[in-house]
């Protein structure tokens, strides 16, 4: 007793009788005290000595090596244990354990990976890790995720992306956003969809040339024509008592040059427009043979070889002049 732990010692022994004592016996062969387990000193038949005598840290109470872990010794130090990440067992801070160390399967490196849940692990059984679809989050088993589990938006409750849809997800592991060409809604990355009701936008990643599309969003389709945008109002420019000149600035024709101009005047009140030309290529027009003193407005739409324009708004009125003032204007 009062020997301090795991030390060598040796013994030997005399025998005394009446007459006295006998020689000491030769010293027996070295033994050892007990280790202590907990004191941090891995001897003895210590398996492992963490320095402490709780469960569930790699290093049992008695100094065992509990199942799961593996103990790194180095002498005068007490025992690192750690958990034995892919030994298909969970234990110590291990957040999963799946049996391996792969990723992309929901446990990597024993954490759990992102858009993924992982269940089951204990220390006698392996983790089973499954993605969380409709948490916005696509995992790598996931062929889509766009926050939630309905269908008939692109991608299904099961997370797969619907037949005639495409997916992708602006950041890495992100939400999926879904689209399909065609429908009528403008969605992802579609520039416009007009629900394949003309060849304006036949892959909804832009529009044919010479074609305008307007009116498309995330609830409606676009409305697509050929031919150009409608120009501004024409101006007046110059006018005399029978004779009035109008100019117009060339509207967006989208890719395609216009190729001619059709003017149309009015007295204005008037019912009827009156075709002033159907070939104009400029963007002037002059109109003769008009009746002096009286209002006129005009209009003008272009065109292009794949149609036409709507036609402008009409022009603020332009007054032809009296014979008399026009003929005061000349003598002056």
């Amino acid at each position: 007793a009062g020997l301090p732990a795991y030390t060598a010692v040796q013994a030997r022994v005399r025998a005394r009788n009446a007459a006295g004592w006998s020689a000491w016996s030769s010293n027996s062969a070295s033994g050892f005290t007990a280790p202590l387990c907990g004191d941090g000193a891995r001897q003895g038949d210590e398996v492992c000595d963490d320095g402490n005598g709780f469960n569930g840290d790699g290093c049992s109470q008695i100094c065992t090596m509990e199942a799961g872990y593996a103990c790194a010794f180095e002498a005068g130090k007490p025992d690192n244990c750690t958990a034995g990440c892919g030994d298909g067992v969970r234990t110590g801070s291990e957040q999963c354990d799946d049996g391996n160390q792969v990723g992309g399967d929901g446990c990597l490196n024993c954490n759990v990976e992102p858009a993924f849940t992982c269940t089951g692990g204990n220390s006698t059984y392996h983790d089973t890790c499954t993605a969380t679809c409709g948490d916005g989050l696509r995992a790598s088993v996931e062929g889509c995720d766009d926050g939630n589990t309905g269908g008939s938006d692109g991608c299904s409750a099961t997370c797969t992306v619907e037949a005639g849809f495409t997916c992708s997800e602006p950041s890495a592991g992100g939400q999926s956003v879904c689209q399909k060409c065609g429908n009528g809604k403008i969605e992802g990355s579609e520039v416009c969809d007009d629900g394949q009701a003309t060849g304006g936008c036949p892959a909804c990643t832009g529009v044919t040339a010479g074609w305008r599309c307007v009116g498309g969003s995330a609830s409606a389709a676009d409305v697509c024509t050929p031919g150009p945008a409608a120009p501004a109002a024409p101006v007046g420019t110059t006018a005399t008592a029978t004779a009035a000149t109008w100019r117009w600035e060339a509207p967006e024709s989208y890719g395609v040059a216009v190729g001619t101009y059709w003017f149309q005047y009015k007295v204005q009140g008037a019912a009827d427009w009156i075709n002033g030309t159907t070939t104009a290529t400029g963007t002037t027009f002059q109109v003769t043979n008009l009746a002096e003193s009286t209002a006129y407005v005009a209009r003008v739409n272009a065109h292009n070889p794949l149609g036409a324009s709507p036609f402008s708004p009409a022009a603020a009125p332009q007054s032809t002049l009296s014979a008399a003032s026009s003929s005061a204007g000349q003598l002056s």
